[in-house]
């Protein structure tokens, strides 16, 4: 039975694989980087915000920058137009 199972995630994955290389190799063909990525990251300068401690002071912390939605906004269309 356990080789039944085997046999079936092998070619599932297999499977899977060949498709994502035809359509790698679909979007080569068109002049598209598959591997390119999303492009630049933008500096928020709230990094290390998930990794606070949750106590009071990192509530003090939050509530003095609540809204910084539209710096970000802001930032990513400055780093889109470069």
């Amino acid at each position: 039975m356990d080789n039944k199972f085997t046999g079936y995630f092998a070619k599932r994955k297999k499977a899977k694989l060949d498709q994502m290389r035809k359509k790698n190799w679909d979007l080569t063909q068109q002049g598209i980087n598959p591997h390119k990525g999303w492009g630049t990251m933008i500096d928020t300068g709230s990094g290390g915000l998930n990794n606070m401690n949750r106590d009071n002071q990192a509530q003090n912390f939050l509530s003095k920058e609540i809204d910084n939605k539209q710096f970000f906004i802001e930032e990513a269309k400055r780093i889109r137009k470069n």
